[in-house]
């Protein structure tokens, strides 16, 4: 999956904005992963690697009229995003990091791409970006900021964190 997206991304987007998408997308996984998940630990290279499938869906949904296959192009960047969704209801696996990154990679994507601007000034797709991660970080921070009790804020969490089979998620 690094290759397949990560390469082409940083070839289209230059370094510092793939290295841009994937810290920002991170940091986002590892906020999101401390406030719905805090007994488990997120670490790992996926957390950025599903910011740039973040990144690499509004590139599609932005290019889709001058893509050759879009059809082709979606189900190639659908599938191993599925795929780690689903490998996250395995337990000691991370879903909350994985779809903070998701989101926050498509909105950084906003902000850094020069090419991204959906028949509107460049500035209202920026502003909208920028909006966007305000709305994910100060809330996220001020809550996490905010917790004593982590485990005990998000009952709902365990069951999208793990299935229950064959006892997996007793330990959790």
């Amino acid at each position: 999956v690094q290759y397949y997206y990560g390469a082409p991304f940083e070839q289209d987007r230059g370094s510092l904005g793939f290295m841009l998408v994937c810290f920002i997308s991170s940091v986002a996984g590892f906020i999101t992963s401390t406030l719905f998940g805090p007994s488990t630990v997120a670490c790992g290279a996926t957390i950025g690697l599903y910011g740039i499938i973040g990144a690499q869906l509004i590139m599609l949904i932005h290019d889709r009229k001058i893509r050759e296959d879009v059809a082709r192009d979606w189900i190639k960047l659908a599938a191993p995003a599925l795929v780690g969704i689903l490998l996250g209801f395995l337990p000691d696996m991370d879903n909350f990091a994985h779809v903070g990154a998701f989101i926050v990679g498509f909105l950084t994507t906003m902000v850094v791409s020069d090419q991204i601007h959906f028949s509107l000034h460049r500035l209202v797709v920026q502003a909208i970006g920028v909006v966007g991660l305000t709305l994910f970080f100060l809330p996220s921070v001020a809550w996490l900021l905010s917790l004593r009790n982590a485990d005990s804020h998000c009952d709902w969490c365990l069951e999208y964190r793990c299935i229950e089979v064959l006892a997996w998620c007793d330990h959790l």
